[in-house]
């Protein structure tokens, strides 16, 4: 695998030999993101939002199969949700974070919103580096992710 700057022209960077992302079509991705993201946090008539074009949406392939989707650009990530009855959000979660490093300008932080309570843990685990985040419904609460992936 080899490192590839971010480019909108772009359609697929690969994560790994086993997962990639692809660019999505905002309309069906904003679908999907309205079922998958989490229905207590977004309620169900806020597709229109999640199909907005302001920030590349992608899809999250395992192989050929359609496993999530995500909103990433240099520099900055949101609205990662995965499709049951995949499990691996870990893993994939650490390969989007050295995506993310490869395109991001490292003298500013990387800043991911919107993650669901339930996700918490999950971006504390994946630590070491620098990002700053937003916890969706969690009006205030913001974690920062040091270097050596502590959260303060």
């Amino acid at each position: 695998m080899s490192l590839t700057e971010w480019s909108a022209d772009i359609l697929q960077y690969d994560l790994s030999d086993e997962y990639s992302i692809r660019r999505a079509d905002f309309a069906e991705w904003g679908l999907y993101c309205t079922v998958y993201y989490d229905m207590r946090y977004v309620g169900f008539f806020r597709e229109e939002e999640f199909s907005s074009s302001k920030i590349s949406a992608y899809w999250i392939y395992k192989g050929e199969s359609k496993i999530g989707g995500v909103r990433m650009e240099p520099n900055r990530m949101y609205h990662l949700f995965f499709i049951p009855p995949f499990q691996q959000s870990f893993e994939i979660l650490k390969l989007l974070k050295h995506k993310l490093i490869q395109w991001s300008d490292r003298t500013k932080r990387i800043l991911t919103f919107e993650i669901l309570p339930d996700q918490v843990d999950l971006f504390a685990r994946a630590g070491s580096g620098q990002w700053s985040s937003d916890v969706a419904g969690c009006s205030g609460l913001r974690i920062i992710l040091t270097s050596n992936g502590t959260a303060g």
